[in-house]
């Protein structure tokens, strides 16, 4: 019985260190500012300036342009008549003062909904904007950096090509890119023939054991697919030097979020990152500028 006990036991240790590695790999590494002099890097503003202002609203991306920001990173949904709106969770519930699913709302209930006084009194009237007043707002003054979200079940049917077209009405393929976590949006964006380009969003991706094995918003085993993609992006906390490297000889960039302390940036940067995606613009900002 203790035979069986222990090899249970060491089981469990193997599958906790495989699920752990990435970040145990990332905590071993330690980077300092003299590690990075003279390196450049891209900001990202997520979802906008999402530290300054109300995620996701004009108000947020035009505060992370004032901020430095040379891209500003926003998420889409689909309402249930149609139309994309800019909001990061499946509900409207956190970030405006209404409830519901947004699957289940047309554009207009969405739009009578406050989604700036949650942040603070004032950016009471800010709304959730459409895709399409985002494009045009911004009209190629940065980078658009659109990331296509899921409904709180399922996926949405076709929203990548709904997504790709809309960048394409507007004629802003050379300054929007489209991310997502799910490679079937990706897979209809690149159908589009638009030839927008395109990155892919994971948690984590790692080979521990010789057992390759990916998180995005699921757990997946093997490698996560990189084609036609130009980026892929990590949550910060599960990357590592060798880990950039591998995806450097393959062509791509590596762009980790959400980043939002000078510490942070620093380490990541030393690890050979191309950018971070920040709440915070201004932090780095202010870091680039040290560097020069």
């Amino acid at each position: 019985m203790l035979k069986y006990i222990l090899g249970g036991l060491g089981l469990i240790a193997v599958g906790l260190a495989w699920f752990f590695w990435p970040v145990m790999a990332n905590n071993m590494e330690s980077h300092t500012i003299d590690d990075i002099k003279e390196k450049d890097f891209i900001i990202v503003g997520h979802r906008g300036a999402a530290g300054h202002a109300p995620e996701n609203t004009m108000a947020s991306f035009r505060k992370a342009i004032e901020l430095g920001a040379d891209v500003i990173e926003l998420d889409v949904h689909r309402s249930k008549d149609g139309h994309l709106i800019v909001i990061h969770d499946a509900t409207v519930n956190r970030t405006t003062n209404g409830s519901g699913a947004i699957s289940a709302m047309t554009f207009d209930e969405i739009r009578a909904l406050d989604a700036g006084s949650w942040f603070g009194e004032a950016f009471k009237g800010e709304l959730a904007p459409s895709l399409a007043e985002v494009i045009v707002g911004i009209n190629g003054e940065v980078k658009v950096l659109i990331e296509i979200k899921w409904p709180k079940e399922g996926l949405y049917d076709g929203l990548g090509k709904q997504v790709a077209e809309e960048v394409h009405k507007y004629g802003a393929e050379e300054w929007c890119i489209i991310q997502s976590f799910d490679s079937k949006y990706l897979e209809e964006a690149h159908a589009s023939g638009y030839n927008i380009p395109l990155q892919k969003l994971l948690v984590s991706q790692t080979s521990l054991f010789f057992v390759p094995f990916h998180q995005d918003n699921r757990f997946r085993l093997g490698r996560a697919s990189t084609t036609h993609v130009e980026s892929i992006n990590y949550y910060h906390k599960m990357i590592n030097a060798s880990l950039v490297q591998r995806h450097h000889e393959e062509g791509l960039t590596v762009i980790p979020y959400t980043v939002n302390t000078t510490d942070e940036m620093i380490k990541v940067l030393g690890m050979g990152v191309d950018g971070v995606i920040t709440n915070y613009p201004d932090v780095a900002l202010a870091l680039r500028n040290e560097l020069k």
